[in-house]
């Protein structure tokens, strides 16, 4: 596949240097041919439509782009940034695909799977694809919240990977699931519901931030 690195270049820095929708659009149209060759050779080796790939990808060029000075052909710093996107893919689709195996009840929920059944995932590919992006999204926001309330994000990693209230009670150095251990799930659970509203504010602020450019 032929690639046209020197428009794709200065495409690149142009969005770096004047982020705008326009300029972006440019960049990720010139990109698609080598993130829709990526996205068909994952697909075939995960089983997983080439779509779920292709949005997590367009997102690493986005990324690759900002600070993007030119020294080298984009390309490779979009594969560096792209690897990231790749590995946090297979990791997810692994820890699902061992949850499958495990020998548990059809209808019981999978930790951290926003009341997926493994039986609904097993029927219905869509979910299971579904499944996988929600895991990495809350796995990042996760990963996020841990940088400044490390012990409240390790409480919420046992919840989502099916520890039972004593293991969590005993985590806190408490004997038995008290009225303490409680508490302490429940700021947790609270300070975390506040970082995601945050951060989704942010979010939308960045997106009209860009917006602004564009116009």
């Amino acid at each position: 596949m032929n690639v046209d690195n020197e428009a794709i270049n200065k495409a690149a820095l142009r969005c770096d240097n004047d982020p705008s929708e326009e300029s972006l659009s440019e960049l990720l149209d010139l990109m698609a041919p080598l993130i829709d060759r990526m996205a068909y050779k994952l697909s075939q080796r995960t089983g997983i439509e080439s779509a779920v790939f292709i949005s997590e990808l367009r997102e690493a060029v986005w990324k690759a782009s900002v600070g993007y000075n030119g020294e080298s052909n984009f390309t490779q710093r979009f594969n560096f940034f792209a690897k990231d996107k790749i590995t946090d893919i297979k990791k997810a689709l692994g820890r699902l695909k061992r949850s499958l195996c495990t020998e548990v009840p059809m209808d019981n929920e999978i930790p951290g799977a926003c009341g997926e059944t493994f039986a609904s995932i097993i029927e219905d590919k869509e979910n299971y694809e579904d499944t996988v992006i929600e895991t990495l999204h809350y796995e990042k926001m996760l990963a996020g919240f841990a940088t400044t309330n490390e012990q409240q994000a390790r409480i919420l990693e046992l919840l989502r990977l099916g520890f039972t209230n004593e293991e969590i009670a005993a985590f806190l150095g408490e004997k038995e699931y008290s009225q303490k251990a409680r508490q302490a799930v429940s700021r947790a659970k609270k300070a975390f519901r506040e970082y995601i509203a945050f951060i989704d504010a942010f979010a939308q602020l960045q997106v009209k931030i860009l917006t602004n450019f564009g116009g």
